[in-house]
C-alpha cells in the first residue's frame, strides 16, 4: 500500500526548537503539498520560561480551505505526531533509589534529522566495586 502522505523538515538544526522556526511540510503520496505545520521558537522570556518548564509548544498550521476533510485530518494527526516525536519529554526527570542515581533530560539537539537527547546525571553506584 502507498503511503498517504509524507512529512519533510526545513530544520537542519536547533536546540529543543528554541531558537529557531520548524517547518514540516506535509505531501500527500503525489508529492503535492496539502499543509505546513510550523513550530514556532518562544517570542518572549514568558513563553521560553513556560517550554521549559511545561509540555507547552505553539504550533501554526496552515492549509487550503477548500482541503478535503481527510487530508485536513491527516494534518492534525501529523501535528500530534511531530511534537510528540521532536518537541515531548523536555524536562524529563528519573530518580533510582536502588542504585543512588538521579538523571534529567535538558533537552534534544536536532541536527540534520537526527535526535540527540542532552541529559545530565549525577550519583549512581559502581558495579566493579565489590565494597
Amino acid at each position: 500500500e502507498d503511503p498517504y502522505c509524507t512529512i519533510e523538515s526545513d530544520a537542519t538544526c536547533c536546540i529543543a526548537g528554541m531558537c529557531c522556526d520548524h517547518t514540516f511540510r506535509i505531501k500527500d503520496h503525489d508529492g503535492n503539498e496539502i499543509g505546513k505545520i510550523v513550530k514556532q521558537k518562544p517570542s518572549s522570556f514568558q513563553e521560553v520560561a513556560t517550554e521549559l518548564a511545561s509540555d507547552s509548544d505553539v504550533f501554526a498550521i496552515e492549509f487550503n480551505k477548500d482541503l478535503d476533510v481527510n487530508k485536513k485530518a491527516t494534518l492534525f494527526g501529523a501535528l500530534y505526531l511531530i511534537d510528540y516525536m521532536f518537541f515531548e519529554n523536555e524536562g524529563e526527570a528519573n530518580v533510582d533509589v536502588v542504585n543512588q542515581k538521579v538523571s534529567y533530560k535538558l533537552c534534544d539537539l536536532y541536527c540534520c534529522g537526527c535526535t540527540c537527547p542532552c541529559r545530565i546525571s549525577c550519583g549512581g553506584k559502581d558495579s566493579g566495586d565489590s565494597n
